[in-house]
């Protein structure tokens, strides 16, 4: 059973909202649902004006108190600003934005294609060569929206469309941010919890390299048809992420190389210092990553040098020598059992960060030198002794 997701492209009955006429406007014949969300739905539409079909999102009035539709208004509208200053060939293009009795709605091009979370779901993991074309196309729109200072802080595959043409689309940005943004502030946490990154979950606030974790997630998807965190409920799923090590890709999936494995454990390190600092670097890597496998002796030495310089062992000398360095004292929970190992496993990229290890009752802290995380805070209760 895998942890609840919500998610925007379900299908439902045309009926579902009768509410809704068969026309909004004067231009747009209403055709059916295509999807929705917490904060709207999407009504696939005719446009009478150019003679072309469009989708058609408008806000959701049903599930919210007076306070909470006001907020969701000002969000809604700020989904399409963001989406409106993007434009790019992987992500959905926004035609005009207006209100119906009074609620917004905003009208961009209909995809003819599924959700890539159907695709995982149907194929399991996809070949190497097909992962790097769709997630290519996922890190060029990303590094083009990072560059504009937008920040997604929701990305999963359930809000990515894979047309039938082979092209990948971003097509919500409803929780997205600018990075002078006030929407939302240190403490609060928005998005879909299996995708979030340990920052966020903290209550820091995100950058572009939340983004990069949430990226790494949909990367180990396509590789093995599976998420790295996987777990029977959204609490167990939250815990691994702040606390575990993933599923490494080899494991479910033996054709993953360990150069390709690299990749994807330092896209999902716990700090956001130690994975990838832009998208573009983490399609470069990945790239080159599956060329290497044609260079099968060249590969075995990049590996081992690439790899291993994150498998240092737990020792108070590194850590006092990284606090004296950096002057940052911040912590993370891991199980006890974990932390209690000589040295790190070779792939366990995601405690690269760690140094030194600190019990206290039924809690461990871990103290390690994450800029990014300037407070202690147990996350974690240990159930091992």
């Amino acid at each position: 059973m895998q942890a609840d997701d919500t998610t925007w492209e379900i299908e439902c009955p045309k009926d579902t909202f009768p509410e809704f006429p068969p026309r909004i406007g004067d231009r747009y014949n209403v055709l059916g649902e295509s999807g929705r969300g917490g904060m709207g739905i999407v009504l696939k539409a005719f446009d009478a004006k150019v003679n072309s079909v469009v989708a058609v999102k408008i806000m959701r009035t049903d599930q919210h108190s007076a306070g909470e539709a006001a907020e969701n208004a000002k969000r809604f509208r700020r989904e399409w600003q963001v989406t409106a200053s993007l434009s790019h060939p992987n992500i959905v293009t926004l035609f005009e934005s207006s209100e119906f009795n009074g609620i917004p709605f905003f009208v961009m091009e209909y995809l003819e294609g599924r959700p890539l979370r159907d695709v995982i779901k149907d194929r399991g993991g996809l070949p190497t060569e097909e992962v790097v074309r769709i997630f290519g196309q996922l890190c060029d729109a990303m590094d083009y929206a990072h560059s504009c200072g937008v920040i997604h802080r929701d990305l999963k595959p359930s809000n990515l469309m894979y047309l039938n043409n082979g092209m990948l689309k971003i097509t919500d940005f409803g929780v997205a941010r600018t990075v002078s943004s006030d929407l939302t502030q240190i403490g609060i946490v928005v998005g879909t919890p299996r995708y979030k990154s340990p920052e966020e979950m903290n209550g820091f606030a995100a950058d572009h390299r939340s983004d990069i974790f949430s990226l790494g997630i949909i990367l180990h998807e396509l590789l093995t048809g599976q998420h790295p965190f996987e777990a029977p409920t959204r609490s167990s799923v939250v815990r691994r992420i702040l606390c575990s090590e993933p599923t490494w890709p080899s494991e479910p999936n033996q054709t993953v190389s360990p150069k390709v494995r690299f990749v994807v454990a330092k896209a999902l390190a716990k700090f956001p210092e130690n994975r990838y600092q832009s998208c573009r670097e983490l399609i470069n890597e990945l790239r080159e990553a599956t060329a290497a496998l044609r260079r099968p002796r060249e590969t075995t030495k990049l590996n081992v040098a690439s790899i291993r310089k994150y498998a240092r062992p737990v020792t108070a000398a590194a850590a006092k020598a990284q606090r004296l360095h950096q002057g940052v004292r911040s912590a993370i929970c891991f199980p006890k059992s974990a932390i209690l190992r000589a040295t790190l496993v070779i792939g366990g990229l995601v405690c690269s960060g760690v140094h030194v290890v600190r019990h206290s009752g039924a809690s461990t802290e871990v103290i390690t030198s994450a800029n990014s995380l300037k407070t202690t805070s147990k996350v974690c209760r240990s159930s091992t002794a």
